[in-house]
């Protein structure tokens, strides 16, 4: 449902959400099964059996950006990841699985595989709804109904900080991108097989935080409307279609200017809240990712792809930090199409 012109006037969408912080994808995974059979699902998530998942392992092709970390006579790894895959693209290469098999621990943003975490996650950024107009609330609703969201008919439990991802989520399924398929989860499930540990970069009071300041707008009425100003526009649309092609190339030049294309620091307060959201986490990433190499552990270090762009991209960071540091380039322009 498109919203009216009145609703939909106001600024542009604030790109930032883009970043899709990997703990709402994860929130999407656990909330309660997805019946293809409601009424008005039109995006369920895609299921593949176990021969399929068989046959994309033999003839998968490496994808994504994958750093080499070396130090003190160990090799850790950096994978800049996408949340939300499709299931085509949903298996990594040879020379990613390679790197996780030498590898000794995974260390993701956060580890929701452990007990209670995503509990405390949740709980930790519970909010209650704001007043939005009846048009808004249909509007927002359409959008969850045709992606299968289990709470469709409940944004108070759904809640404020959570409500612009789970639109946004939820938007990404009509263009075949699903949170089920991003490539954290693929980690998290190998690394499990393989019975590695998984560790967490960051705290969960940290990860909360960001989901805070992503519904931090004065007016959050407002904030909707511009993102359906995104989505009717197109502009949505076409910053996942590029995300995913700069993924799915492994285009490190392209995607170390993702601040520049990402429609998400046009004015002064946009470039505050990427830093905050985004730049202020990376030394803390950095720190924790040296801190596990440094105990004589091989890391395999999954971080979205935002953090590895810009200045203060986190693989910057741990160069300054003493690594040796090298971009391992896929060279696989055609790959996915």
């Amino acid at each position: 449902m498109r919203v009216d012109e009145e609703s939909r006037r106001g600024g542009k969408s604030r790109g930032i959400v883009f970043l899709l912080v990997w703990m709402l994808c994860l929130f999407h995974v656990n909330s309660r099964a997805q019946s293809a059979e409601s009424e008005g699902c039109i995006y369920p998530v895609p299921q593949r059996d176990a021969a399929y998942w068989q046959k994309e392992a033999a003839v998968a092709k490496d994808k994504g950006l994958l750093w080499r970390l070396e130090k003190d006579g160990r090799t850790s790894w950096l994978l800049g990841t996408l949340h939300i895959n499709r299931p085509q693209t949903a298996m990594l290469g040879p020379r990613i699985t390679q790197a996780i098999l030498s590898s000794d621990v995974l260390a993701v943003e956060l580890n929701i595989s452990e007990a209670g975490v995503l509990q405390k996650l949740l709980k930790s950024t519970a909010e209650p709804l704001p007043k939005i107009s009846p048009s808004i609330t249909l509007a927002v609703e359409e959008v969850l109904k045709k992606a299968c969201h289990p709470q469709v008919n409940q944004l108070d439990v759904i809640g404020k900080n959570m409500l612009i991802p789970s639109l946004l989520l939820s938007y990404a399924k009509s263009l075949g991108l699903y949170a089920e398929y991003g490539v954290d989860l693929l980690l998290m499930g190998m690394a499990q097989a393989m019975k590695k540990p998984i560790h967490s970069l960051e705290s969960v009071d940290v990860q909360a935080q960001v989901l805070r300041l992503i519904a931090s707008a004065p007016d959050f009425e407002q904030s909707l409307k511009e993102h359906f100003q995104s989505i009717d526009s197109g502009q949505t649309k076409r910053l996942f279609d590029r995300f995913y092609d700069v993924w799915l190339r492994g285009d490190a030049a392209e995607n170390a200017q993702y601040p520049m294309w990402c429609d998400c620091r046009e004015n002064e307060e946009e470039k505050e809240l990427f830093k905050r959201i985004n730049d202020d986490r990376n030394p803390g990433l950095a720190t924790e990712i040296l801190r596990l190499h440094d105990q004589g552990k091989r890391v395999f270090a999954a971080v979205g792809m935002a953090h590895t762009s810009g200045p203060l991209a986190v693989q910057t960071l741990l160069d300054q930090a003493g690594f040796v540091v090298t971009f391992i380039p896929i060279n696989n322009q055609k790959l996915g199409q």
